[in-house]
């Protein structure tokens, strides 16, 4: 029995021994390992500046404007197209259409009483021009056109067409001209012209009247332009357009007469100046 009993002691104070150690085993496990000390190292790169505080606008105040030294923008309104520029002045082909109402003045001989006025009315014309720009400013070229009225203020005539038939005037003429432009790379461009050629008015006259009844007559009068002055203003985008006047002074020089059968051709020996005063609008193709 003792020896059991110490044997007894003996495994108690084993199992007490291993199991304290068996806990001093477990903590050593469960603590948090040490991580490494590593010694301090000199740190060589550039420190940066401390930043300035940002301003701030004072309480009750206006904020400060941080943009106050910039330009303003110039940022266009949504929706608003830039302004079109007019073409560049150029050179080279030039074609114009012109058109309006022209008006009789002078006379159209030197016979007593043959106003220009007395054969022909107000007429409607029609010219073209043709021709080149040989500079910017300077163009040269030539013109042909036409024009349509009614006959004018002598008694005779009026009489025999107040009671129907045919009775009208025609025009046809032809020249050359050279014109000058003051701003030809602006928006509008003002210009002057100059020129002279040949021209022709056919008067007809055919009635039914009673006393009147059967009766033709035709006269063709012929003559030359010697000034034909223009002046005027075209509004410049791709073809261009405006106002122009223009006074074209001439003189007769022969007219010849169809009556019935017979033709009747004679020169104007007391010749006159004439004046056609034309005020319209002109037409530019490639201005």
């Amino acid at each position: 029995m003792r020896r059991a009993g110490s044997w007894g002691v003996l495994a108690l104070l084993f199992l007490g021994a291993a199991t304290a150690h068996a806990e001093e085993a477990d903590e050593a496990l469960l603590a948090p390992e040490e991580e490494p000390v590593v010694p301090p190292t000199e740190d060589t790169s550039i420190a940066e500046p401390p930043k300035e505080p940002e301003p701030t606008a004072p309480t009750g105040g206006t904020p400060i404007d941080l943009q106050a030294d910039e330009a303003p923008a110039t940022a266009r309104a949504p929706g608003k197209k830039a302004p079109k520029r007019p073409p560049k002045a150029r050179e080279g082909f030039q074609m114009d259409i012109r058109t309006g109402a022209r008006f009789p003045a002078g006379s159209a001989s030197g016979a007593p009483g043959d106003s220009l006025g007395a054969r022909y009315a107000w007429q409607v014309p029609l010219t073209v021009g043709l021709g080149f720009k040989l500079s910017p400013h300077l163009y040269l070229g030539g013109y042909i056109g036409g024009a349509r009225g009614s006959l004018g203020s002598d008694q005779r005539t009026r009489r025999a067409c107040r009671h129907g038939g045919g009775c009208r005037a025609t025009a046809a003429e032809l020249g050359a001209q050279l014109s000058y432009s003051f701003s030809p790379a602006a928006r509008w461009n003002p210009w002057i012209s100059y020129g002279l050629g040949w021209e022709q008015v056919i008067q007809s006259l055919s009635t039914d009247a009673s006393d009147f009844r059967g009766y033709v007559e035709e006269t063709t009068t012929q003559g030359f332009t010697l000034a034909k002055l223009g002046v005027g203003i075209d509004h410049r985008a791709r073809v261009g357009i405006g106002p122009f006047a223009e006074a074209a002074v001439g003189q007769y020089y022969a007219n010849k007469t169809l009556l019935g059968d017979g033709t009747l051709t004679k020169e104007i020996d007391k010749t006159a100046l004439h004046v056609w005063i034309t005020l319209g609008a002109r037409l530019v193709i490639a201005p």
